[in-house]
């Protein structure tokens, strides 16, 4: 729902995404597989009567290796499982939160695709058409980030990008970061981002700097110089 005539949703469209649906579909997978595993050990279990292990023997060795390694397997799926249904559970709680202010954490988004939007909200809370269910203090925040976001906004948006700089952009190998619009995280780098300077120029984020290496930091220059991963 929005404010009165407000072009803003608090929530969420629900709609599946394909990510979700894919991990579903590794769930299920991973489920079958562990019905299978499990048949297959317990049907020898039960085939065995409660017979002992003769390890002293080659068969018998190699009957109990068999079952142990049957319950590594079953073990290692069942945890399996129980990571991957947490994947879904998050991914489903993003499909909720499509299209919201709020993502599903609960926190307000701002990005440069609806930054005019939560200017309408905070403009309807202060009108009191609006309940942001939270505190003074919080909407306060919620203005000071705007504005912060804003203001970044407005800066990106004037600096004149080097050739070199428009280059990685255009060829994905770095991505803007939506949040931050100043921010460009390198693709296939674990959290290193780049920051556009006021020269239109990349260096290297303080603070997503990935690895703290310096191997990795001399990676991420010679990227910035090369555009070579």
């Amino acid at each position: 729902m929005g404010g009165r005539g407000a072009s803003y949703s608090l929530t969420g469209s629900g709609e599946k995404s394909k990510r979700t649906e894919i991990s579903e579909k590794k769930l299920d997978r991973l489920k079958k597989e562990l019905e299978n595993a499990e048949s297959a050990h317990w049907g020898n279990m039960k085939a065995r009567q409660g017979q002992v292990w003769h390890t002293d023997k080659a068969k018998g060795r190699a009957e109990h290796n068999r079952a142990e390694r049957q319950m590594g397997r079953i073990q290692s799926l069942r945890k399996q499982i129980e990571k991957q249904e947490g994947v879904v559970e998050r991914q489903r709680k993003r499909d909720g939160a499509k299209g919201s202010l709020f993502d599903y954490k609960g926190n307000l988004n701002i990005t440069e695709h609806n930054y005019k939007q939560v200017r309408s909200f905070l403009k309807d809370i202060e009108k009191g058409k609006v309940r942001s269910g939270r505190t003074r203090a919080t909407e306060r925040n919620w203005k000071k980030k705007l504005d912060s976001f804003e203001k970044t906004l407005k800066a990106s948006k004037k600096v004149k990008v080097t050739s070199s700089a428009q280059s990685l952009i255009d060829s994905g190998k770095v991505k803007q970061w939506k949040k931050h619009p100043d921010h460009y995280f390198i693709t296939g780098a674990q959290k290193t981002a780049l920051v556009l300077k006021p020269d239109g120029t990349f260096t290297r984020s303080n603070r997503y700097t990935g690895p703290l290496t310096q191997e990795h930091a001399d990676r991420v220059d010679k990227f910035i110089k090369t555009g070579v991963w």
